[in-house]
């Protein structure tokens, strides 16, 4: 695990510039678009981002997706921010992962940051979520192997809930939400790690190795709470907004998100209380076996 993790241009190079790094790929980029109301649904694969072109006056709700990385991800970005007028210091922001979550206002549009934890081989991750939220469409990218939105997609297919119903700003909420409760199976995979742990320790024989997981688990604990803090502020910062982006109806909703935001940090704090507190118990553990060996 890396304790630095962004990416970035080299000094000097000019605000808002384009340059994919062809030595990191997460596999070929895609392009996937969906078109909705409360009656129909459009969803297919794009060959070319100006295929968006015809869905930007459209009274439906677009979500534009772009999945993966490749050495053709600047000149897609730039592409699409052409034809949706995205600021480049934005676009910068996507190339360049490793972003602190934030909330930005650009002339009628909103850019959000968001980490998204997940699990690989049982360790935690934070993959980089960026948004860019307009009147009637939504544009995602996230440049993972692995697409995180089937569920939200299931959901639209089978016009279940109230998401066909509402505008791009409900939709974003359920992306936000999505991305906040990926955090409850990171941290109750590292709640069992903490139990294990716990009970090794109170073990007599606790080796030097025991020690080393611990440190790995603060390591890990380190990770998300340097990336879960700031994105709780997000949230805060969209309910305070007041940007006509962001309806009252869906201001309701992102207070949950917060919520569970707060949970999430605090289980968090908790875990990193406890490592630490078993580190205090591996060092009483040699007093112990010396007083038992005594008797």
């Amino acid at each position: 695990m890396d304790y630095f993790d962004k990416t970035y241009h080299p000094p000097g190079t000019a605000p808002g510039t384009l340059t994919s790094d062809e030595a990191v790929t997460a596999g070929a980029l895609s392009i996937r678009l969906i078109d909705f109301n409360n009656s129909d649904y459009l969803e297919k694969e794009l060959s070319s981002t100006h295929e968006c072109q015809p869905y930007l006056d459209k009274d439906s709700v677009t979500w534009i997706h772009l999945q993966g990385s490749d050495s053709t991800l600047a000149d897609t970005l730039k592409n699409i921010g052409e034809i949706f007028t995205l600021h480049p210091l934005a676009l910068e922001d996507i190339i360049n992962k490793g972003q602190r979550p934030k909330v930005e206002e650009y002339d009628g549009l909103l850019f959000l940051i968001l980490s998204m934890p997940y699990l690989h081989d049982g360790m935690p991750m934070i993959e980089q979520v960026s948004l860019f939220l307009g009147e009637n469409y939504l544009i995602s990218f996230h440049s993972g192997e692995h697409d995180p939105f089937d569920p939200l997609r299931l959901r639209l297919q089978k016009k279940s809930g109230r998401i066909r119903n509402q505008k791009a700003d409900y939709l974003l909420y359920c992306i936000v939400d999505l991305i906040i409760d990926q955090g409850y199976p990171v941290l109750e995979s590292l709640g069992e790690k903490v139990e294990a742990l716990e009970e090794v320790m109170l073990d007599l024989n606790t080796k030097q190795s025991t020690l080393t997981n611990v440190h790995e688990l603060r390591r890990e604990l380190l990770l998300l709470r340097r990336n879960l803090w700031p994105q709780r502020e997000v949230i805060n910062d969209l309910l305070r907004s007041e940007n006509a982006l962001i309806r009252d109806g869906t201001l309701v909703y992102l207070r949950d998100c917060y919520d569970h935001s707060t949970q999430i940090l605090e289980l968090t704090e908790n875990y990193r209380e406890m490592a630490t507190s078993l580190i205090d118990l591996y060092l009483v553990v040699p007093e112990i076996n010396l007083t038992h060996c005594l008797i």
